[in-house]
Order: structure tokens, then sequence, then C-alpha cells
């Protein structure tokens, strides 16, 4: 299989491991990995992201959990990395319990 171009996941995460002259995977001595593309599953993305706290903090909100995400998961959120809105104007950050804390609220401030 070839993939050119970026690829995505649904609630995954995609890796570009192309590299380049002088860089970790380098092309130019032929060193560059078969697969340049790897696409992780949500579950995958989840353990990296909880392997490196310094990079990713629990409610940065880096993934969004679609209408349909939600039918699958009676509401709950998926990991405490999600965020969704429910139409009442706040925006609300997953836990690690399934759960939602309010992170903005209707006027766009901050709730600490």
């Amino acid at each position: 299989m070839t993939v050119s171009g970026y690829i995505q996941v649904e609630s995954g995460w995609c890796l570009n491991f192309t590299g380049g002259y002088g860089e970790f995977t380098d092309e130019a001595l032929d060193a560059a990995p078969t697969f340049a593309f790897v696409a992780l599953c949500h579950d995958c993305a989840l353990a990296v992201a909880r392997a490196l706290p310094g990079v990713f903090r629990p409610q940065s909100m880096f993934h969004s959990m679609s209408a349909t995400e939600l039918d699958r998961t009676d509401g709950r959120s998926c990991c405490e990395f999600a965020w969704n809105t429910n139409g009442d104007g706040c925006l609300y950050v997953g836990d690690k319990d399934g759960g939602w804390t309010a992170k903005i609220d209707p006027a766009g401030n901050m709730i600490s």
C-alpha cells in the first residue's frame, strides 16, 4: 500500500515518519522506514499521551467527541483529553472516569 499526503483516523492519531536530510529518519541514506505514515487507534494514542504527561496534559482538549461517538459511549467521555459541548453554551472536558467537567462557561470565561 502506498500512502501520500495526510491520512486521518477518527479519534486516532496519525504520525508522519518520512523524515528528511539530517533528521531522525534520514531519507538521504535510504534509511526511511518502509511505512512512513503510522495511524494509531484511540486506545494506542491514549497510551502514548498518558506516557508523555509533560506533552499531553489532562483536560488539554486534544480531540473532540462527535455526536456519533457520544451515542456509542452513552454520552460518557472517552478519556481525559476529550472535549465537547452539549448545547448549553459550556465547553466540557473529559476525565479518566468517563465524566465531563465544565471548562468554559457560556460567556467564554474559563472555569477553574
